[in-house]
């Protein structure tokens, strides 16, 4: 249940699906802190799906492609050009050329694995995600069903959808299908979203949200995250656009840009910070 006298709710939807369940723990932990006496006016909610994306779920359970038994690591029919061309897409924003090398998708996974952070797993989300319906639908029903407690328990109380990664992928696909299901959500976020690939590789991203034009939409990017960009301008529709946020996620303790590390970075707390107390008044 919510706080009683909760005012806004706030619904976290992380990206690759190998995040541990305490994965919101420090931010919550900040967030609070930053919202200080406000903290007790925010119902925080978690929309939590790491476990249905597996690399058994990518794997077929007795063949490969080409009729071969199966590897483990190899996708299946009906994931592998997905999982291939983000695979090669992601290799050439770090430098892995598959012709410079004569690399196979499998070889530039290999390389990716050395040089993303959390490659591997956005590769196995991606290709699940988008070549598996029984997954991807049980992934979005995570989301439905936060968004729906929203509304259900606390009627008239505006709702945040802080998204990240993979995470603002599935939410654009439920605002897509069931937007108008929603309507006290006002503010969306997305971080590192890569909905640019997903507009390039797949056409993925190019219906319009069901989701009033007014509806707040801020994009926060680091822009040396090889997977998330600046989006205003990009998607097909005049409203909503989003509202580009750039930050430094150098923040964290190590020596790269992680694409983990939006929920560490204090910028991107006051960020949604200040989005929420917007809705508080």
């Amino acid at each position: 249940m919510p706080p009683k006298d909760a005012a806004c709710a706030l619904i976290l939807i992380h990206g690759l699906g190998d995040q541990p369940p305490d994965t919101f723990a420090e931010f919550r932990a900040r967030f609070t802190e930053a919202l200080g006496d406000d903290a007790s006016r925010v119902n925080i909610l978690e929309a939590y799906w790491a476990p249905l994306s597996r690399l058994q779920d990518l794997v077929h359970p007795t063949m490969a492609p080409g009729g071969t038994p199966a590897a483990t690591g190899i996708p299946d029919d009906t994931s592998v050009a997905a999982a291939k061309e983000f695979t090669l897409a992601l290799g050439k924003d770090v430098g892995v050329s598959p012709v410079a090398h004569a690399l196979d998708p499998v070889d530039v996974l290999h390389k990716i694995q050395g040089a993303v952070p959390g490659g591997r797993e956005l590769i196995i989300d991606v290709g699940n995600y988008v070549g598996r319906n029984g997954v991807r639908t049980a992934v979005q029903s995570v989301l439905h069903e936060r968004l729906a407690e929203a509304h259900r328990d606390a009627p008239g109380v505006p709702v945040v959808l802080a998204s990240h990664s993979q995470g603002t992928i599935i939410s654009y696909d439920v605002l897509r299908q069931a937007g108008a299901s929603y309507p006290q959500l006002r503010t969306w976020i997305t971080m590192g979203c890569p909905l640019g690939k997903y507009l390039t590789l797949f056409q993925w991203g190019a219906q319009r949200l069901d989701v009033p034009e007014d509806l707040r939409w801020v994009n926060i990017f680091d822009p040396e995250d090889i997977v998330g960009r600046a989006l205003n301008g990009m998607v097909g529709w005049p409203k909503p656009q989003p509202i580009d946020e750039q930050v430094d996620n150098k923040h964290n303790s190590t020596d790269f840009h992680d694409a983990h590390g939006h929920w560490h970075n204090p910028e991107v707390v006051q960020l949604i910070k200040a989005e929420v107390t917007a809705l508080l008044a």
